[in-house]
């Protein structure tokens, strides 16, 4: 090969490869500002494992409480975690169409910067009484200017993580966030914990590509792209954040490349607070 045409091979080789580190440090850089605005966020418990759910679960139940909820700036989403199963509701099956398999009863949990650090259960919700356990949220979002009733309880953990293994919507979010739930089960385990700690699977919360997602509560931060490898660390800086932790502080900077983004924040303050 003649030396001038081997010079421009590899210079068009290590342009290649220079560009393919630069698209690779930006799409991490850019991983911040891929969490949609939000004031709240609504989790419906399942006693069915959320590797049961079909791709697009749907249900009258859900239906009306998701509408209500986006009214206020609520995200809405469904959950289950071992402790689900003994949960006093009917097994139920959630439709992809049609009209069968109704999500007939749950128990929820509320994020919302108004309740404070805390979570917030509402128990025993039905399709007979949707409104009024909606009511008894309400004010927490400014709808009623009346006191808030006292069905609602203080969730009884510290911090709640929620791992996205919706498998059906997306493989990667089961593959991946099968691998991550598992790691976190398993740190936990071997851990002599300060404070109690919820662990969930979770469905689809937006962004297949950044799986595994991990949300982080009663703070609502989002991490994506993680790894079991990188659970210790995660779990070091979830378990450490302070209760009093403010929406304005920046994410801990081990985590920065996975944080996409907290509750409260919109798209340009979550890349502001990274940068």
């Amino acid at each position: 090969m003649p030396p001038q045409l081997a010079r421009n091979l590899v210079a068009r080789r290590l342009a290649s490869t220079s560009a393919a580190q630069t698209a690779a440090t930006d799409a991490v850089e850019t991983l911040a500002g891929t969490v949609p605005l939000h004031t709240s966020y609504l989790f419906l418990h399942l006693r069915n494992p959320i590797s049961e759910l079909p791709s697009k679960p749907q249900s009258r139940l859900f239906n009306t409480i998701r509408s209500r909820a986006l009214d206020w700036g609520c995200l809405v989403n469904l959950c289950h975690s071992i402790d689900d199963e003994a949960y006093n509701i009917n097994k139920v099956a959630l439709r992809s169409c049609g009209d069968a398999d109704l999500l007939e009863g749950c128990k929820a949990t509320l994020y919302t910067p108004s309740a404070g650090n805390v979570g917030l259960e509402i128990r025993d919700i039905q399709g007979d009484n949707v409104e009024e356990k909606l009511a008894t949220i309400s004010p927490l979002f400014g709808v009623h200017a009346k006191p808030v009733v006292p069905t609602i309880m203080k969730s009884d953990s510290d911090v709640q993580l929620y791992v996205c293994t919706h498998g059906s919507r997306d493989c990667r979010c089961g593959d991946e966030g099968g691998r991550v739930l598992r790691a976190i089960r398993d740190h936990l385990r071997s851990r002599d914990l300060s404070l109690k700690v919820s662990v969930n699977e979770t469905a689809h919360v937006g962004g297949h590509k950044y799986a595994a997602n991990v949300l982080v509560f009663p703070h609502g931060d989002w991490y994506g792209n993680l790894r079991a490898e990188n659970v210790p660390n995660a779990l070091d800086v979830a378990l450490a954040a302070s209760p009093s932790k403010r929406s304005s502080e920046p994410p801990d900077q081990t985590l920065s490349r996975f944080w996409r983004g907290r509750m409260g924040l919109s798209k340009s303050q979550q890349i502001d607070l990274i940068s």
